[in-house]
């Protein structure tokens, strides 16, 4: 199974994506980490967003071409690059689950801006700008929000996991 973990910086897809590892066994990738393995210094330019995300299809498919799971962590905020996941997902013959992670505004720009230095460089600013870039999805996927209580237990619901 192949399972994209989007949404706008600070919603929580890091924390969701963890815990859909522990319930499913699938092994996350995250573009953040990725980008600072590629790049120490990162300038997100569009050349090297592109690279990242390149990077991370090129791993998950190894992956799963061997038969494992995979989790990719990543803003996905523009259609393409779902698209990109799709094609992935059949090319290499194994299901897809959009999982598109919300969370009220007021509460994401408090934990950006209370976030800690690690593998996201990415603040209220770029949030932000983010929000303003990003294409709705229209097909079928699973929304949860990590702003309210039980997030965990409808994503187990909305996996069919028990």
């Amino acid at each position: 199974m192949l399972y994209v973990i989007c949404g706008l910086p600070g919603t929580g897809k890091t924390i969701v994506s963890k815990r859909l590892s522990k319930m499913t066994g699938a092994v996350v990738l995250r573009t953040d980490e990725i980008r600072k393995r590629l790049y120490p210094d990162p300038r997100y330019t569009r050349d090297e967003k592109g690279k990242v995300y390149l990077a991370m299809m090129r791993t998950a498919e190894s992956m799963l071409k061997t038969g494992a799971s995979v989790i990719l962590d990543a803003t996905f905020h523009k259609k393409g690059r779902r698209n990109a996941a799709q094609r992935l997902a059949k090319r290499t013959e194994h299901g897809l689950m959009v999982i598109e992670v919300v969370c009220a505004r007021a509460l994401v720009e408090g934990r950006l801006a209370r976030r800690k230095k690690g593998f996201s460089d990415a603040g209220v600013a770029v949030y932000r700008k983010i929000r303003a870039e990003w294409e709705p999805i229209k097909e079928g996927h699973l929304v949860v929000d990590t702003g309210k209580r039980g997030w965990e237990q409808e994503l187990r619901a909305g996996l069919g996991l028990r």
